[in-house]
């Protein structure tokens, strides 16, 4: 292995199909040497997924976290500065698969706090929409309901306002 090379990162099985398949093409036994690239190939994307996965996961995590600590304190330019990190991070999790209810609906939770309802509402639908029980908090399935009338954004919309920067953030007092 060869420092910096990625190898440290990799399934031992996935080097070991690697360096057969090096020795293989050496000895110019290049379909076999394909063959084994191809399964070092398919163990090393079997890995990427997991860590994928784990870094949404972590990402939304983050974005919980940060959205809890959030409501935990009074000040309102701090509770501002919290919940505009707690949103990108949401953002960037729900980007990472965008068929995780948890992400929406996060994300949704998020949007309420700082006063974008046809966003919140948005990604509260699509969370309910992937998954049933996904918006299991009280206050959100009553934000749902109490805007039921108000119509979604269209997807590329809800991108543009969850990136935007709000210049004032309007704290509501909504706890989760």
């Amino acid at each position: 292995m060869s420092a910096g090379s990625g190898d440290e990162l990799v399934a031992p099985i996935a080097l070991e199909h690697k360096n057969t398949a090096n020795a293989l093409f050496s000895d110019k036994e290049y379909l076999k040497a394909a063959e084994e690239y191809q399964l070092a190939v398919t163990i090393v994307s079997a890995q990427l997924n997991e860590v994928t996965q784990m870094k949404q996961t972590l990402s939304l995590n983050k974005a919980r976290s940060l959205f809890q600590h959030a409501n935990s304190i009074q000040k309102s330019q701090d509770r501002s500065d919290f919940l505009r990190r707690a949103l990108r991070e949401a953002k960037a999790a729900v980007g990472m698969n965008p068929n995780n209810a948890k992400g929406h609906y996060i994300l949704g939770r998020i949007l309420i706090d700082v006063g974008k309802t046809r966003a919140a509402l948005t990604a509260l639908r699509r969370a309910k929409r992937l998954d049933p029980k996904a918006v299991n908090n009280r206050k959100a399935k009553k934000f749902l309901e109490s805007n039921k009338d108000v119509p979604s954004l269209p997807d590329k919309e809800v991108s543009a306002v969850a990136k935007r920067r709000p210049s004032n953030i309007i704290v509501k007092v909504l706890h989760f």
